[in-house]
């Protein structure tokens, strides 16, 4: 019975820290002001889509564009 009460802490636990790391990386990952990816985002992104589009011989572009003062008053 105590065996059982531990586990069923422990998968809480385990449940709690994965909530919680998802929501940290998606704090990490997203503009706050405007609730869009951020940079960080797209730099660790862009690895896995180059690496998936390496072989396939199909051009790859990207586009990038840094908006500066877009919120002026």
């Amino acid at each position: 019975m105590r065996l059982e009460l531990l586990h069923a802490e422990y998968e809480a636990k385990q449940q709690e820290l994965l909530r919680l790391n998802a929501k940290l990386e998606a704090l990490a990952t997203t503009d706050p002001l405007t609730g869009l990816r951020n940079r960080r985002f797209f730099k660790d992104s862009l690895g896995s889509l180059v690496d998936d589009d390496a072989g396939t011989g199909i051009p790859f572009s990207l586009l990038i564009l840094d908006i500066d003062h877009f919120k002026k008053d």
